[in-house]
């Protein structure tokens, strides 16, 4: 029986930017990009004034090939013993329109492993909604720093579903709250909230119109691509908990360590050990998130969201998982730098 193919589906970390002036707020870039395939053309910058405005579009650039610092090594570490299907796709566009040049790539019948990078997971999720990709097809799953940095929360959230409790704004403000939890830096930014008390000062659509100095139009534009739609949202939340009602332990979820919420401390409390930076190997699934999970580097020796598929150790691990073999239960079974 043949071996499955592999298909990497990258995140928006696939795309190049124009570089811009270190004053014109490039670095908050990494994080507003993460939020929403809708809102990749929107980024964070000061004008003149000092007010937080959007950068305009030209500051994306598609990519035409994935063989760059990223995703190189890890293109160079299974095509010599795997079929590897890496295509490039156009971040500019949402994931529906994506999936168009993706079509070729899912043809086929025969069973596929896939590792998806960051928002790729979103892709992956859309070319399931569309049934482009049957997903009995589906062998074995890599979640590489899913969205939102692989917060234990917001993949609950993806598996449970915000909307499945009867408060319906509850979930929708523990949504907000997950926000301003994994990305404090951009939350700074925001006049009149504080990321200490972020769970009191949620975000809403009054906040982008302040934001954005009385332009309703623009300020609603931006607040709906900057959210998750809720229609996708839902849809999407679906077919995750499809996927895990599936693979049930095929599926393997990797997040990096960046920034101090970027790893949320109900995971850390989860890890074997930490504070060496080398690799800390989850001993436990929480109720909530049943996903065997690793996190790469500590608070000290920090792996970023970037960084992870080109740590070999990180490589090692999803090679082992593809191969079906147990994942390590102590630092000392993997290689190191």
């Amino acid at each position: 029986m043949p071996e499955p193919a592999l298909i990497l589906l990258h995140g928006i970390r696939g795309a190049t930017l124009a570089q811009r002036d270190e004053d014109s707020f490039t670095r908050i870039w990494s994080l507003a990009q993460e939020f929403h395939p809708r809102s990749l053309l929107l980024a964070l910058q000061s004008d003149e004034g000092g007010r937080v405005v959007p950068m305009m579009p030209e500051a994306r650039i598609f990519a035409e090939t994935l063989e760059d610092e990223i995703y190189g090594p890890f293109l160079n570490t299974f095509q010599s013993t795997e079929s590897v299907l890496a295509p490039p796709f156009d971040w500019r566009l949402a994931p529906a329109q994506a999936l168009e040049s993706l079509a070729p790539t899912f043809a086929g019948s025969g069973s596929l492993n896939l590792v998806t990078h960051s928002m790729g997971l979103f892709v992956l999720l859309e070319a399931l909604r569309q049934k482009l990709l049957d997903p009995s097809r589906l062998a074995r799953l890599v979640l590489v720093t899913p969205p939102f940095c692989g917060s234990a929360d917001i993949v609950s959230l993806l598996a449970r579903g915000i909307d499945s409790s009867a408060d319906g704004e509850l979930g929708e403000r523990r949504y907000d709250h997950c926000l301003a939890r994994s990305f404090p830096s951009l939350y700074r930014l925001l006049p009149g909230v504080d990321c200490a008390g972020c769970s009191k000062n949620w975000l809403d659509a009054s906040s982008w119109h302040a934001l954005l100095a009385g332009d309703p139009a623009t300020a609603r534009s931006f607040f709906l691509q900057l959210s998750l739609a809720r229609e996708d949202r839902l849809a999407w939340q679906e077919q995750f908990r499809d996927l895990c009602r599936r693979l049930r332990d095929d599926i393997l979820l990797l997040a990096g360590t960046g920034v101090p919420t970027q790893v949320n401390p109900e995971l850390a409390s989860d890890v074997s050990r930490e504070g060496d930076g080398r690799l800390l190997v989850c001993s436990t699934r929480p109720s909530d998130c049943p996903l065997p999970r690793v996190v790469l580097g500590s608070q000290t020796n920090p792996v970023k969201h970037g960084e992870i598929l080109t740590d070999s150790r990180a490589l090692e691990l999803i090679a082992r998982w593809l191969r079906h073999e147990p994942l390590p239960e102590s630092n000392d079974e993997l290689r190191h730098d």
